[in-house]
């Protein structure tokens, strides 16, 4: 199984990009340069790509060439936090390293338009179960799934969506790795919290959409909002 969510003690991403094409590797890589980075980035490429990229010196980059130097350089990457892999070829490879351990890293796979995953027991292991987030690149890469003949894909993220204007890739993709390694920020009464333990006081109450009186919930607003800001600071709802 992966890492409990806040149990990853590494600060490491391995991004295994060795199988993926060289165009998909420098439009990922450019959205990773632009992405706010707290954690130690290394990338196995492939050295076609690794000619046609200008690497920043801070990460830490490896040439493999072929399937099996790939799985020989993932069996150094137990330790690390998420594994992200950039096609689906890659993923196969990184799966069969990862899965059958009892603990390792979270596993999550980048799927590009016109790259749908068929529908088979394997795939449907690989992908829902083996796998802890699909990230799909836009709607059209996720537009496949669950149609004739390919697979649902579980536990999918966007990374475009129309409706999601003026969030890049980028920042969908490190909202995605903070939620998933357990290093929320939240900034609450001009502080910066990075978990939840800081909350004293919790509301529950039951809700449903369909009924006609909703003021058991703005009661129990009005009443929140009247808490000084110190307190709400340590309150949740």
């Amino acid at each position: 199984m992966s890492l409990a969510h806040g149990e990853a003690q590494s600060r490491q991403l391995l991004f295994a990009l060795v199988l993926t094409p060289v165009d998909l590797c420098q439009k990922f890589i450019g959205w990773l340069l632009d992405m706010p980075c707290h954690e130690d980035i290394v990338l196995l490429v492939s050295p076609a790509t690794y000619d046609a990229v200008n690497w920043p010196a801070r990460w830490t980059v490896k040439v493999v060439d072929g399937r099996e130097p790939l799985r020989q350089a993932l069996a150094g990457g137990a330790q690390a936090a998420a594994v992200i892999s950039g096609s689906l070829a890659d993923h196969r490879i990184v799966v069969r390293q990862f899965a059958f351990q009892p603990q390792h890293p979270m596993l999550l796979a980048l799927h590009w338009p016109g790259a749908p995953v068929a529908r088979s027991l394997v795939n449907h292991w690989r992908f829902n179960k083996a796998t802890d987030v699909n990230l799909f690149v836009d709607l059209d890469a996720k537009a496949f799934s669950g149609q004739p003949g390919y697979l649902g894909v579980k536990n999918p993220v966007v990374l475009t969506r129309p409706e999601a204007e003026g969030i890049s890739v980028s920042q969908c993709l490190r909202y995605t790795l903070d939620a998933l390694l357990g290093y929320p920020q939240r900034a609450l009464d001009h502080r910066v919290v990075r978990d939840y333990s800081d909350l004293k006081l919790s509301y529950i109450t039951h809700f449903y959409c369909n009924q006609n009186d909703i003021s058991s919930v703005t009661r129990l607003l009005e009443r929140y909002a009247a808490y000084p800001e110190d307190v709400r600071a340590r309150c949740s709802l």
